[in-house]
């Protein structure tokens, strides 16, 4: 929520009683215990890097998209099959069971053919690489 006033001391009395970050409870309770799971979140950060940059030479050999060099656990990928984003999205998740984001219509997004792949598990990508080649080749 948002409170706007000219009253300085309602402000004063407002702010004492926020949260120290002005979050969610839930926010605030992992602010609280992070610590106890640096090392656990280190490695997860290190595995996940390491995934990326796998899944992304694999996006690449397929020849089905531009993959956009990424630091967060997707890719933004600009379709080279001749296939629109949407229709792609829609073939993955009904015969495949595969979600990836149409970004057909996103302001910044110029065409139908631009999507965000999410950077999963090693089988998961794995899956995701196999699938594409087997669209990939019914549709050229």
């Amino acid at each position: 929520g948002v409170l706007a006033s000219s009253n300085s001391t309602l402000i004063k009395k407002a702010r004492k009683s926020l949260s120290i970050w002005n979050i969610n409870s839930f926010g605030e309770f992992f602010l609280q215990i992070i610590g106890k799971y640096r090392k656990d979140y280190a490695l997860a950060c290190s595995q996940i890097i390491g995934e990326r940059e796998r899944f992304k030479i694999l996006l690449e050999k397929t020849g089905s998209f531009k993959v956009y060099p990424s630091q967060a656990n997707y890719f933004l990928c600009k379709l080279t099959m001749p296939i629109t984003a949407r229709a792609l999205a829609k073939t993955l998740l009904a015969d495949h069971n595969i979600f990836i984001k149409d970004l057909t219509g996103k302001k910044g997004i110029d065409g139908t053919s631009w999507v965000r792949i999410a950077v999963r598990n090693g089988s998961d990508n794995d899956r995701f690489i196999s699938t594409i080649n087997t669209i990939k080749g019914t549709i050229e």
